[in-house]
């Protein structure tokens, strides 16, 4: 399949399209000002949103008159099947802790480096609006997280050195059983 640029009012969203989107349509528009356009929209040979329905809404927000489109060979079943299978695949994924760990403080060290604002990168990659955070929240947070996991918690966070890269300066979380401590 190749990338096409497709006008904008040719598309057309697909009628039965289950996925409630509305709250993802900011987001995304926030994040293609941010990042850019970067995951094209599938549509069928007539045009009809096969997947990202909320990014061409994301289009419309931002007064955009062209996209880019991927043009789905499947047939009218195939592409019913993949419109819900696509989105439910997206729901059953989960964040590996640690890794995500690891890219908050990089994200971190682009804060510092280069000034960026890293409760707007949150906001956007995220949902996350950390501003309404008190210090309260987080006080009852972890109260919550003692009273639950007791010194599990504190047995997790012994087994986590961390460790600088002499070359970038970032610092990475790792468990000390790998790295043989």
């Amino acid at each position: 399949m190749e990338t096409t640029k497709k006008k904008i009012s040719d598309l057309k969203p697909y009628e039965g399209n289950a996925r409630i989107n509305d709250k993802t349509v900011d987001k995304l528009a926030d994040a293609y000002e941010r990042y850019g356009y970067v995951v094209p929209i599938v549509v069928d040979q007539n045009n009809v949103v096969v997947a990202g329905h909320a990014r061409l809404k994301a289009a419309q927000k931002l007064g955009w008159t062209e996209i880019d489109c991927l043009t789905s060979d499947l047939s009218d079943e195939k592409n019913k099947e993949f419109r819900v299978i696509d989105n439910k695949i997206q729901e059953i994924s989960e964040w590996n802790d640690e890794l995500l760990v690891v890219e908050l403080r990089a994200l971190d060290y682009l804060v510092s480096e280069f000034d960026m604002k890293i409760e707007s990168a949150l906001t956007t990659s995220f949902g996350l609006d950390v501003s309404e955070v008190t210090d309260e929240d987080i006080k009852k947070s972890a109260d919550g997280f003692d009273n639950v996991f007791g010194d599990r918690v504190d047995k997790a966070q012994d087994r986590i050195v961390s460790i600088c890269c002499e070359h970038c300066g970032t610092e990475f979380g790792v468990e000390t059983e790998k790295v043989g401590l």
